[in-house]
Order: structure tokens, then sequence, then C-alpha cells
């Protein structure tokens, strides 16, 4: 890239800020001012039609977008020649099981994709530990070594020095920039563990940015394969439905989704400049590199350049989620840090997108606040539990509205229902979970152990993560003692 490019690259981002800052933080103070005056004189119902019209301007939004992505996937009468794409997968010491049902799944698609032509893949591992990496290696050339006609992809698998995902991403743009027999059109990214059941799910994240030349990434419906083991992993599942068919299709409706998935995404290749690289790979919080949250920022630095970034429900990839709580509350410690290190960014992108991400971006500072006061039984300072009973009902029936939406608009299952259970976990666990995130933003540690050592049931995990688990143990003990002593407080006053 030369000069004067990356100058104008660094420009479009100082831009962002100057703009992105005054919006977020005019808004902020407008709604805290709001939400202040409504506790004070008791008008806590007026938080909750706020809320409430705030779910139904998202969950239109949502709507609008499934439409628009619906229009997207019909095939053109000319029939263009497909684009090229290439696939990066980052792996590192995964399940033996899902690394080979991954990799079965690209090598069904080869070939059989309709709207794009998978030209390379380039399979990136972060470690090149004989023993435990290597495995990984030979799977793939077992998988990728015959040629013939129904896998003509040029498929490579390097074992990299672990440096961590950001650097093997990296390795893999760079690798199909320069080793790819066709200029790519797009780069399509995977987890080691994500598989899609049908070629059609490449076609529809092809289709979904084809058109619109603004548009510099996308993301999938990223599903739950083991969404019926535990009922931690149902609540999930569901929360899962909402979160992308919801949250992130309304940000998509307005060009803005601030997160593409590590698991499933799609990139234009022509927007991942090496200045855009360079900043991917060598962010740094209090003087220390960062690794996790590597999707959430590279989505932010293509919105920080003005560029769009939508989700698609036609593309359905399946994933992971942890079935116990202790490790489901640590892949949440992680990604609370990656949350809040990359709201500087989310505001800088402000500054070049629709006023929509402005409102999200504030609803997503004040929404714990929110649900704070929501459990606060004093009117002012006078234990009452007959206003926190009405309070809980106002949230339980904006839960109950988002919900119905989401079963009536897209998925006609009953296991959405789960997703009630939501605002419980959110009130017992999730919450104080973001509140440690939030202090400890310094620690950079990826928390959660590979899968492969989960299903060797060792205790690696522990020990590699053992301060924040305690600390994360110790908050969530805390803050239910609180919790249950403000309402037993309550309770004893009102009964009085």
């Amino acid at each position: 890239m030369d000069v004067a490019s990356s100058s104008e690259y660094d420009q479009r981002k100082h831009t962002g800020h100057v703009r992105g800052w005054p919006r977020v933080l005019g808004v902020s103070a407008l709604t805290v001012a709001g939400a202040a005056v409504a506790v004070w004189t008791d008008h806590f119902l007026a938080l909750g039609v706020a809320m409430l019209l705030y779910s139904a301007v998202e969950i239109g939004s949502a709507y609008v977008n499934y439409h628009h992505i619906n229009r997207s996937q019909e095939v053109d009468d000319e029939d263009p020649p497909p684009p090229s794409v290439g696939i990066v997968m980052v792996g590192y010491r995964e399940n033996p099981d899902y690394w080979e049902r991954s990799l079965l799944s690209i090598r069904a698609a080869c070939g059989a994709t309709r709207a794009c032509r998978l030209t390379a893949l380039v399979a990136c591992i972060d470690g090149d530990d004989a023993e435990l990496d290597q495995p990984m290696k030979d799977t793939f050339d077992l998988l990728f070594a015959e040629e013939d006609a129904t896998c003509d992809t040029i498929a490579h698998c390097h074992l990299l020095p672990h440096r961590g995902k950001r650097h093997a991403m990296v390795f893999g743009f760079r690798w199909l920039n320069e080793r790819c027999p066709l200029p790519l059109d797009y780069v399509i990214v995977m987890d080691s563990d994500t598989y899609v059941r049908s070629p059609d799910a490449f076609d529809a994240l092809v289709r979904c940015i084809h058109r619109d030349p603004k548009t510099a990434c996308a993301t999938s419906l990223l599903r739950i394969f083991n969404h019926d083991e535990t009922l931690l992993t149902r609540i999930v599942a569901a929360r899962y439905l909402y979160a992308f068919l919801i949250e992130r299709g309304a940000l998509s409706a307005w060009g803005c989704m601030t997160c593409c998935s590590g698991p499933f995404s799609i990139y234009r290749a022509s927007c991942l400049s090496e200045a855009l690289l360079r900043d991917f790979l060598q962010q740094t919080y209090c003087d220390q590199p960062v690794g996790p949250g590597d999707d959430r920022h590279l989505t932010l630095l293509l919105l920080l350049q003005g560029h769009r970034a939508r989700q698609t429900a036609h593309a359905r990839a399946y994933t992971e989620t942890p079935k116990t709580i202790s490790r489901f509350l640590l892949q949440q410690l992680r990604w609370s840090r990656s949350f809040y290190r990359e709201q500087t960014f989310q505001v800088g992108a402000c500054g070049h997108q629709s006023w929509y991400l402005t409102i999200v971006t504030v609803y997503e500072w004040l929404f714990p606040l929110f649900l704070l006061l929501s459990l606060l039984p004093f009117y002012p300072f006078q234990p009452s539990i007959f206003t926190l009973v009405r309070r809980l009902v106002t949230v339980a029936v904006i839960v109950t509205v988002r919900t119905l939406a989401l079963l009536g608009l897209y998925d006609g299952k009953l296991s959405i229902f789960y997703n009630l259970l939501v605002a419980p976990l959110f009130f017992l666990f999730l919450f104080p979970t973001r509140v440690l995130g939030a202090c400890t933003l310094h620690m950079q540690q990826w928390v959660t152990s590979t899968r492969a050592v989960t299903a060797r049931r060792t205790p690696t995990c522990w020990t590699t993560a053992s301060t924040d688990s305690c600390a994360l143990a110790t908050t969530v003990l805390l803050w239910n003692v609180c919790l249950w002593s403000a309402v037993g407080w309550s309770l004893w006053c009102s009964l009085r």
C-alpha cells in the first residue's frame, strides 16, 4: 500500500473519532438525565416504555433486513461469472472430531457452490508442536490430498508458531493474496470447530455483499450444534438466535453491524488493506498486545473507514457452546473484556455510520445500569418489595415481547422460549461477569481452554486460568449475596 492511501486510511480514522465522540456523549447525557428523573420520581414505567420502543425499532429494523437479504439471494438472470473466493481457517488444538467435521463440510462445498468459486483454502494452525498440533495437519492433508474433479480447490495447511489467532488470520490473508492463482474477490474466515450443512451457506454469504460495493463484510447466522446437552446450552442457543436475527439483523439493516463472528464470516478482499491489517495486528491496550476480540475489532476497523457490514440469516453455520456454567462464564468474561476494549473504536465508527449505531452504542453502555436500577427496591431509599415486583414485571414484559417477535417472525420452534431464561441468567451471573470484565481490561489471556484439552478432561484450563476462575467465582458470589440480601431486606420491611 502506498503512502498516500495509508495517509487517507489514517485520516478517515481520525475523522471518525472527531465526529463520533460528540454524538455518543450527547446522546448518553440526554439518556442518563431522563433515566435519573424517571427513577427519582418513581416513574420507572417510563424507562420500561422507552426500552419497549427501542425493542420495537430493533425488531422492525431486523424485519427489514431479513427481507432485504431475501432480495439479495435472488439469482441474476444474466448468470455472470462467479466471483473468486478464498477460505482462511484458523485452529488451535481443536477437538479432532470437530476439526474433521469442519473440513468435511468445506470439502463438500468445493465444486458444489453456484454463486462463487472456492479457489483456495489455507488452514492456519496456531501452534507447531509436533505432538499436539501435527495431528491437525495430518487430518487436513489426508482429506485434501487427492486432486479430482470434485475438489479442485488449492488447499494448504500451515503449522505456525503459537502467536495468537490474529497472527494466524493475517498470515492466511497474506498467503491468499500472494499465492492464489486468481485475484480474489472475497475471503471467508472460519474457525476450526465450525461446520456448515449445505454449500448454500457459502453462496448466501457471497450474495449478501456481492451487489453492494459499499459492503465490506458480512456474517452468518450462527447456530449451536450441542444445543440439547444441558439447560444452559438450550438457553444459549435461544440467545444466539435473538442476538443474530434481531440485534445484529437490526444493525445490518442500517449497514453498521458491529461484529462479524469468527466462526463464519466473509470479507471483501480489496478492503483488507495492509494499513488495516497493520492496525488489526498491532492493537494494544495498556501497552500490551491484544489477542481476544479479533472478530469485533476487524469489523470495527472496516466501519471506521465508512464501509458497511451486514448479517444474513440464509448462511447458517454451527459451532459449540460451553455446557458447564464455569466454562461459559469464563467465555463471557473474555467477551466482556473485548467488548469494553473495543468501545473507543465503535465510537469512532459512529462518526461514519448512521445515527442508529450511536443509539445502539449508548444502549449497550447503559443497559446493564438500567437492569440494575430495576432490581433496586428503593424509592428513593425506602425498601419496597412491591416496587421491586412492579419493576421485574416490566422487565419480564419486555423479554416476552422480544421472544414472541423472534418466534413469530423467524423461528416457529418452541425452544425459542428458553430465551425467557436469559434475564435471570443475566441478573444472577452475567451482570457480575460484565463488571469484572470492565474492571480487568488489562488482562489479555484467552481464559478458556482449548476444546482438545476439554475433550481429554485434563485440568489444564484451571491451571492456566485459575486467577480468572477464582476472581469470577468470588465476584458472582458477592453479587448474589448482596442481591438476595437486598431482596430479603425489602421483603421484611414491606411486611413489617
